[in-house]
């Protein structure tokens, strides 16, 4: 994708703003699933395994948001299509709220996932359409917001228990966000299609799919890291379930430091050098929480890995959209969007596993080996542009 030139302002519109807090409320969903699985995985007595399973039904919803995605905003329309997969949240949380057996608050999970994704993937049109060229900083500074929602998650589990209010007010407080969102942005129009959405059957290129698998490994690692860092800490360094879960706030505040100045820097480099870049600064963070025996080091590590790793889905984003012809914007979209969910149902589970057989510290440095295949596919898809 090319770098937007100086002649053509970037402006941001109500809808834009609309995007970036949808994008928000999104990633929350999805981080407040794996906020919560310490404080589930006590109270159900589940195994690593089965606390994974958690994360891994987010993502199923996630994946299927990404295979039927780009034929709902085809069907519906865009507009229809994001309220009404916004609404559809309710529904997950509400079982994660009320749900006191495993298989409800799964099914909550699965719910989350599905629909919270369907938002994402509408969202990631809209970007594309409605800024062209800027698209790059459209996805940058929407994942922004998309950090800012990350960050609350562990703050709204850990705060809520700090309280004495239990776990299960964090779902609750999170049905209050989306209220404020549709009240402040319901009235946003939403501008003509511009990527010609009703061509069904479009054609990807091969640099999309080698970013296609540098968005599975890339989410692959974010989301074990932020999956299995409380345990880690927890296990390994010694530090107290609630704390271990409140320093997750320092990984997804450094991420909301990451996307800002990436949101800067994409204007000025592109999007792919800069996942190149970042590709081995977060290899050093995740190498700080592994090997180094020190709380204040290990939470250095996951500043660095905030800084690092939660920009790679962003950049390959915007990468693997760019990658595609216009018309096929909605299709990039919602497959980029089965790399992450498919990325989010394996990864923390397999790392669950690994952590029952082997131990959690072992398996946290899996994640050094997905770091290193998907430097190796951007690699080839740096070559290949």
């Amino acid at each position: 994708m090319n770098i937007p030139t100086a002649l053509t302002p970037f402006r941001r519109s109500r809808t834009t703003w609309l995007g970036y807090a949808m994008l928000g409320y999104h990633t929350l969903l999805q981080a407040l699933i794996s906020a919560i699985v310490p404080f589930l995985r006590a109270e159900l007595n589940l195994n690593y395994a089965r606390a994974g399973s958690y994360m891994s039904a987010n993502a199923a919803g996630m994946m299927l948001a990404g295979l039927i995605g780009d034929r709902l905003t085809r069907r519906f329309g865009r507009k229809r299509s994001l309220w009404g997969a916004a609404a559809a949240t309710v529904l997950g949380l509400g079982l994660l709220l009320l749900g006191r057996a495993e298989w409800i608050t799964l099914l909550g999970a699965f719910a989350c996932g599905l629909f919270g994704s369907t938002t994402m993937v509408v969202v990631q049109i809209l970007m594309a359409d409605e800024h062209d060229e800027h698209a790059p900083i459209a996805l940058s500074e929407a994942n922004v917001a998309s950090g800012i929602g990350s960050f609350l998650s562990p703050l709204l589990a850990s705060g809520a228990v700090a309280l004495g209010l239990g776990w299960r007010a964090a779902p609750g407080a999170a049905l209050i966000l989306l209220a404020l969102v549709a009240l402040v942005f319901g009235s946003a129009t939403f501008p003509p299609a511009k990527s010609g959405a009703k061509n069904p059957r479009g054609h990807l290129p091969g640099s999309f799919w080698l970013m296609w698998g540098v968005l599975f490994l890339s989410v692959a690692v974010e989301w074990s890291v932020i999956f299995w860092s409380a345990d880690f800490m927890e296990k390994i360094g010694g530090v107290p379930r609630t704390a271990s879960v409140l320093l997750l706030s320092v990984y997804f505040g450094a991420s909301i430091l990451g996307r800002f100045a990436t949101s800067r820097l994409v204007r000025r480099f592109p999007p792919l050098q800069l996942l190149l870049a970042q590709l081995l600064v977060s290899a050093v963070g995740i190498l700080l929480v592994w090997l180094v025996p020190l709380t204040l080091v290990r939470i250095l590590g996951l500043a660095v890995c905030g800084l690092s790793v939660g920009t790679l889905f962003p950049l390959g984003v915007a990468q693997a959209v760019g990658a595609a012809e216009p018309q096929n914007a909605s299709l990039a979209s919602a497959r980029a969007t089965l790399a992450a969910g498919a990325a989010i149902f394996t990864a923390p589970l397999v790392m669950g596993w690994a952590a029952d057989f082997t131990g959690i510290r072992a398996a946290y440095g899996l994640t050094l080996i997905l770091l290193a295949a998907a430097l190796a596919l951007s690699v080839a898809a740096f070559r290949k542009a």
